[in-house]
């Protein structure tokens, strides 16, 4: 991503008695930076969509029917897909409240096995079909990738959206945690990628508008 710099208008408003603008005091030009050139940083391939566990199911469901994605249920799934698991091998959990969320990147690969660990909890067929099924083969695709992918830069994990099962204290009880979202692959899973951070460029592994 490159910086540039751009001209901005910085506009004091005058304002009636109900606050509604009815002209201006003063106009300013200011050269303040812009975001204007991106260059992808990680190329990752496109799955052919995900499963989320259907315990965040009433909170997750809501936030991608509002985007005008299309949730089907796990038991919807093409059955041809390998179902595979993220492997995280960072995160970067933000010590700074923002927007009353404290944001996590993670960093990590998709796999065909679970991480292993001490507890986890496995992902059963049963689970499989009760969790929620995002397709990326939709007019919006891209944007269900860019909320569900674990690594997205502004995506759901980055704001909190699953932070009762990947954000845990060795002191917490309970049933152990297992990874919130899992990728559905078409034939033998995702080409070697960077596990980095992204500022991902998608690579479409079938069909994506």
């Amino acid at each position: 991503m490159a910086t540039e710099t751009h001209p901005f208008d910085v506009i004091t408003p005058i304002r009636n008695a109900n606050r509604q603008i009815i002209g201006e005091k003063a106009r300013q030009t200011l050269d303040l930076p812009a975001f204007l050139t991106w260059k992808e940083k990680d190329l990752v391939t496109a799955p052919l969509g995900f499963l989320v566990d259907a315990i965040f199911a009433d909170e997750v469901r809501p936030i991608l029917e509002r985007h005008g994605l299309k949730v089907l249920p796990g038991s919807a799934r093409p059955r041809h897909g390998r179902v595979m698991h993220f492997h995280e091998t960072g995160r970067e959990l933000s010590k700074d409240a923002f927007q009353g969320v404290h944001p996590l990147t993670l960093r990590g690969a998709w796999q065909p096995e679970p991480q292993a660990k001490p507890h986890i909890l496995p992902w059963r067929s049963e689970d499989l079909d009760r969790a929620l099924w995002v397709p990326l083969d939709q007019p919006l695709g891209r944007l269900a990738f860019y909320l569900l992918d674990p690594r997205s830069p502004d995506g759901l994990v980055y704001w909190g959206a699953m932070q009762s099962a990947l954000v845990r204290s060795r002191l917490m009880w309970g049933e152990p945690p297992r990874f919130p979202i899992l990728a559905l692959f078409g034939g033998t899973g995702p080409r070697p990628a960077s596990d980095g951070p992204s500022e991902q460029a998608v690579r479409p592994e079938g069909k994506h508008e």
